[in-house]
């Protein structure tokens, strides 16, 4: 499993575009922070218009914790324990 790895080689960020790894793991056990790509391809041309927010922002995020950047970092999402249910917009800087 991604996350399994990821804290075993003591990585403290996965970025990704899968939407749905947040909603399938209880992140609370993983010492790790999830942060979503919320884009429409996985074509390079349009992950790296998320990398500018992304870089401002990484030192904020916390672990055990998912976030979403949408289409070019206009806003940041903090997916709360209980996903899908509560969320809370981090400025974007």
């Amino acid at each position: 499993m991604l996350i399994t790895y990821c804290v075993e080689n003591k990585f403290d960020i996965l970025l990704t575009i899968d939407k749905n790894l947040m909603h399938q793991q209880n992140l609370d056990k993983y010492p790790v922070t999830i942060v979503v790509l919320n884009c429409f391809t996985s074509k390079i041309e349009e992950l790296i218009t998320f990398l500018p927010s992304f870089k401002l922002q990484v030192d904020a995020l916390q672990k055990n914790k998912a976030y979403i950047i949408d289409k070019k970092g206009e806003r940041i999402t903090l997916v709360q324990a209980v996903f899908g249910v509560d969320r809370q917009l981090i400025p974007a800087w």
